[in-house]
């Protein structure tokens, strides 16, 4: 489902009622469906029954106010303190945002 929106995108459980979806840092917002997306989200919910959609940056100094996580923002994502990310992910390598379901 998640490479039906973008090609190069990946998922990772986190845990029962986390889903992570792994965003290339670069990733450009004119290269992703809306409805693709949406779609991917209610999939999460309804199939999948997680609580939280968590989208998961490889690189740790990303910010809401530009690029995709910006985007992302607008959708409803808040992002995650690098103290509060889950515990597969690292603070030093990743920048994370969570969309609660």
């Amino acid at each position: 489902m998640v490479k039906e929106v973008v090609g190069t995108w990946e998922w990772k459980e986190l845990n029962e009622d986390q889903v992570g979806i792994i965003i290339p840092a670069d990733q450009d917002h004119r290269q992703v469906s809306k409805a693709k997306f949406v779609n991917l989200l209610e999939f999460c919910e309804d199939e999948l029954k997680v609580k939280e959609v968590i989208a998961i940056f490889e690189r740790a100094d990303l910010s809401v106010n530009h690029g995709f996580p910006r985007t992302l923002r607008y959708v409803g994502f808040r992002s995650i303190r690098p103290n509060q990310l889950p515990e597969a992910l690292s603070p030093d390598h990743h920048f994370a945002m969570t969309y609660k379901i």
